[in-house]
């Protein structure tokens, strides 16, 4: 038998991510030092047959834990990922967008994430009917970019909003564009 481990960033107690998961072991929380957002960083450990690879391994997440797991793994970039001269997300940053995708509204659409060249987080969503994006910058800072395709392509930006302040109501605000 082979042994694999599986880091995943979660803000409350675990839950079971993968089939066969024997074990949840707490490690560390980690405290982003721009935002003072706190994330508990959890190891799950998984016995599968030799013969067998993560792949084979059904995965039984959400949309929105699949985003937090894609966004968690942007901590491994290091700087040249994209090119010459691209930066790795920070720590914070990862940190700052995990939490975020806890404070979504609902009814509005799971977004998609994303990581730019000089090494901002964001999420996205696109339609038909807008095009939203949200930028998690160093610093502690996010910007909200709106465009209404429905009314004219209107256009609305929010910018260096504190991300530890941001609630669910001020983003049932900034995002109610996509639930029209």
């Amino acid at each position: 038998m082979s042994t694999m481990i599986m880091w995943v960033g979660l803000a409350q107690q675990p839950v079971t991510l993968l089939n066969g998961v024997e074990s949840v072991v707490q490690a560390a929380p980690y405290v982003a030092r721009s935002s003072g957002t706190t994330i508990n960083l959890f190891a799950t450990t998984t016995h599968a047959p030799s013969e067998n690879t993560a792949a084979d391994i059904p995965p039984v997440l959400t949309k929105i834990e699949a985003l937090r797991a894609e966004i968690n793994d942007y901590a491994g970039l290091a700087d040249g990922w994209d090119g010459e001269g691209s930066r790795a997300p920070s720590a914070d940053a990862v940190v700052d967008a995990i939490c975020l995708t806890m404070h979504l509204p609902a009814g509005i659409p799971v977004p998609r994430a994303m990581v730019s060249a000089n090494g901002e987080v964001g999420l996205y969503w696109r339609s038909d009917r807008a095009y939203v994006d949200i930028a998690i910058e160093d610093g502690g800072t996010i910007s909200i970019y709106a465009r209404d395709k429905a009314n004219g392509d209107q256009e609305q930006f929010w910018d260096e909003l504190p991300a530890s302040k941001v609630t669910t109501a001020d983003l049932s605000n900034y995002l109610a564009i996509l639930a029209a």
